[in-house]
């Protein structure tokens, strides 16, 4: 059993004379402390009686000397050895290895599926936080091998693999997409985003924009554009379909406000100058009209201006 702490503030920078630092370590030592305790409590009533636990009583005390923070966690899974009857796991009342045998009762047949059941187990008892996951990963493996690839992150794969892929060993990657896609979905995201990057980088080091849906995508939205600045967003959508893929249609959106724009301010440049060149003639041809007693109204000028025939009168 432990002394008293004993703890000093001779660091202190705070008004307090202690820093963060301090109280955290502080904190940690009295749970230690209490950790430490309630094994010793439960070592001298009795408690522990699972194979191996003499083995862990020591473990526990050796993390209280070097890396006292595990040492509540430590005590926690003993007692989870403990209440679960390490290592048989007879009690399964408990809700995580109850999941595990409702998932086994469901029918598992892949390669592996004792050893997958054996590691969820010894999850349920050191970390019971991660039996989910695990759990729904040995469910993907049973559909897989059942061949069913319906599994959004598998047919993402199998999508790739389809466009097709044909940079080096590409191979690779996609057994390593599977197998993430399997195990952590989340990474394979990252995973079938790094392919679609590879597969682009080699598309346009060997000039072969066609086999790439986002280049098509790039050079469909840039033959309809011809604003200025056109070329630096057709760079941009390029560099970003290298790194950030999720990126690119926000700029193609933009080329595409930008041409609108363009075009609207081009056609109202073009009426203006087309007023300011009738304006201009009008004048002229209004004081022609007016020597021989024709009418210069506006409607009058308008139509002789734009057709040429300076005979016609309301």
């Amino acid at each position: 059993m432990p002394g008293t702490i004993q703890y000093s503030t001779s660091r202190g920078h705070s008004n307090h004379g202690v820093t963060m630092r301090d109280q955290l370590a502080l904190r940690q030592r009295a749970q230690c402390s209490t950790a430490r305790a309630e094994l010793n409590a439960m070592a001298r009533g009795g408690k522990l009686s699972y194979k191996g636990w003499e083995t862990d009583m020591h473990k526990a005390e050796r993390l209280a000397r070097e890396k006292p923070k595990l040492v509540a966690g430590f005590v926690r899974t003993m007692q989870r050895k403990q209440s679960l009857g390490w290592p048989r796991l007879g009690n399964r009342s408990d809700p995580t290895l109850a999941a595990i045998d409702a998932l086994v009762e469901e029918g598992l047949s892949y390669d592996g599926w004792k050893q997958d059941k054996k590691k969820a187990e010894r999850f349920a008892v050191e970390t019971p936080g991660m039996v989910k996951g695990f759990l729904e990963s040995m469910r993907r493996k049973e559909q897989v091998a059942k061949g069913d690839r319906s599994d959004p992150l598998l047919a993402a794969v199998d999508a790739l693999v389809a466009r097709p892929l044909t940079y080096p060993e590409w191979e690779k990657d996609v057994a390593k997409a599977e197998a993430t896609a399997i195990s952590s979905p989340r990474l394979a995201r990252q995973e079938v985003s790094e392919i679609e990057r590879k597969q682009l980088l080699f598309a346009i080091s060997r000039g072969d924009r066609a086999s790439d849906p986002l280049l098509q995508q790039i050079d469909e939205a840039a033959k309809g554009c011809y604003y200025n600045g056109k070329q630096r967003d057709i760079d941009l959508a390029e560099r970003y379909a290298k790194d950030k893929p999720s990126l690119v249609p926000k700029v193609l959106e933009k080329m595409k406000r930008l041409q609108a724009e363009h075009e609207t301010a081009s056609k109202q440049s073009l009426k203006a100058a087309a007023w300011l060149s009738w304006n201009s003639g009008s004048q002229q041809l209004a004081k022609q009209c007016a020597n021989v007693g024709m009418c210069t109204c506006e409607n009058c000028m308008m139509r002789r201006f734009t057709i040429g025939d300076g005979s016609v009168t309301c």
